[in-house]
């Protein structure tokens, strides 16, 4: 079953686009496999999370809510990892955006059980 659709990369990290479990969808015109250039356009960290904030082809948000398009890249224990998008956006104002973004790729799939 697929439970949500992103960008997976090659170091393992992922961005998730679409989290509905059954029926997870990609952006128009998107199809699977096909390559995504990922903007890495900052970061954001507290004692709980951290992550890089990212856009990719004008997409900010994640499909089904105001959440910003991110990559995990710290927990803290016992922490899952969704809450570092929804505390990212929530504290949208201490998110530190870079002068200069840095580019990843990886590629559009889903992600199964």
């Amino acid at each position: 079953m697929k439970i949500y659709s992103g960008i997976f990369l090659e170091d393992g990290s992922h961005v998730t686009f679409d989290f509905n479990p059954g029926e997870p969808s990609l952006p128009n015109g998107v199809e699977e496999g096909d390559v995504a250039v990922i903007e890495v356009v900052g970061e954001y960290s507290d004692d709980l999370v951290s992550c890089e904030i990212v856009e990719v082809d004008g997409l900010r948000t994640q499909c089904s809510k105001n959440t910003l398009l991110h990559i995990t890249t710290w927990l803290a224990d016992g922490v899952k990892a969704f809450q570092s998008g929804l505390r990212a956006t929530k504290n949208a104002d201490k998110i530190s955006y870079f002068e200069n973004s840095k580019i990843k790729q990886g590629v559009w799939d889903f992600f199964e059980i």
